[in-house]
């Protein structure tokens, strides 16, 4: 599906957040999904271990109704959400995560603070000077879910720097909505190295967070992997690989806006419709693209089988203005770091 309006080819207005394979993942969770509930948890239940616990005291329906959780578990994470967590507010975490790394001293005291209107702007919400009263409700509900969110990445490699286990932490610790105009919000200190120090640069365009998280969801989640997968292909830009991906593979990142592809009795209606209608329609103006089928020729798509459909790969061939060059500066870095290591290992070697 190759898009030649050039009305709507622009170039976007990118920013950054911090990314890695937890947080990437985290943006998949959504209670909505039976294949991710592991388990409901209630006050009744007392817990997920009942052995040894004394009786659980008498607690009024709000007080029980605090006390109750999910439990998802989606590739190597597990975690802890109170009624409801989904593409809303997996999508305020990579806000946050934008504004807590929006300055090199955005983060005071393990807390970050915005104001409403810059919130209400960023996401496409109405907001009306003198009357806040909209943005900051919808942001303190969602708010709300997060300070009942526990994370734990049970993956990767304690030596790695970008994939090290996590175990169970609150992200957001607190929040606080009665400053005038402004809102602020505190971070678990183990969630604050997590979005800085053991994670790394990526290109995000701020028109992202516009996606409206009810009626768009399978876009967000689309374009949300999209771009991670461009950033963490950027040193094999050589082969193509952030620039193309397998409709299977990426379906497959995007658990929180799609059913099972493979499990699912309504293809059409759950998958495919939905899919084509965030690439053909709510992305147009993120990038151009088309498709290939499994011979690697050019398809349009038209009313594909299940398997011709995922066996496709999707190919973007413009980003509309990402910025490779700051990129390329990375590219360097890294190329220098990496002789640095081998001309250190051969020295000590040697001795």
């Amino acid at each position: 599906m190759t898009n030649d309006n050039e009305e709507i080819k622009g170039l976007l207005n990118y920013r950054s957040i911090k990314d890695n394979t937890a947080l990437e993942q985290t943006s998949q969770l959504n209670s909505r999904r039976k294949s991710q509930v592991k388990d409901h948890v209630t006050a009744k239940k007392g817990g997920l271990d009942l052995s040894r616990k004394p009786k659980a005291p008498k607690m009024s329906k709000a007080e029980r109704k605090l006390e109750d959780y999910l439990l998802l578990v989606s590739d190597q994470i597990t975690a802890q959400v109170g009624e409801i967590f989904g593409p809303a507010e997996a999508k305020l975490m990579d806000y946050i995560n934008y504004q807590a790394n929006k300055t090199q001293h955005a983060i005071k005291d393990g807390k970050i603070t915005f104001s409403i209107k810059e919130y209400a702007r960023d996401n496409g919400l109405k907001f009306t000077n003198g009357n806040e009263k909209y943005p900051k409700q919808k942001l303190r509900k969602l708010l709300s879910a997060l300070t009942m969110f526990r994370l734990e990445f049970d993956g990767g490699d304690k030596n790695s720097r970008y994939k090290y286990p996590v175990s169970m932490m609150t992200p957001i610790s607190e929040y606080d909505t009665s400053l005038h105009g402004k809102v602020e919000i505190g971070f678990s200190p183990t969630y604050q190295e997590l979005i800085t120090k053991r994670a790394f640069y990526t290109p995000m365009p701020m028109e992202l967070f516009r996606l409206d998280p009810s009626h768009q969801a399978a876009a967000y989640a689309i374009a949300r992997f999209l771009y991670h997968n461009k950033r963490t292909n950027f040193f094999n830009a050589a082969h193509g690989y952030g620039n193309r991906i397998k409709i299977e593979t990426l379906l497959s990142h995007c658990k929180g806006a799609f059913p099972d592809i493979h499990a699912t009795k309504y293809f059409s209606r759950q998958i495919y419709d939905p899919f084509m209608k965030a690439v053909g329609e709510d992305l147009v103006s993120f990038f151009t693209l088309s498709f290939i089928d499994g011979d690697g020729q050019p398809t349009m798509l038209t009313n594909p089988s299940r398997d011709d459909f995922l066996s496709s790969t999707l190919v973007i061939t413009d980003w509309h203005g990402y910025p490779d060059d700051q990129l390329a500066n990375l590219t360097d870095r890294r190329k220098k770091a990496i002789s640095n290591n081998k001309r250190r290992k051969t020295i000590k070697t040697t001795n």
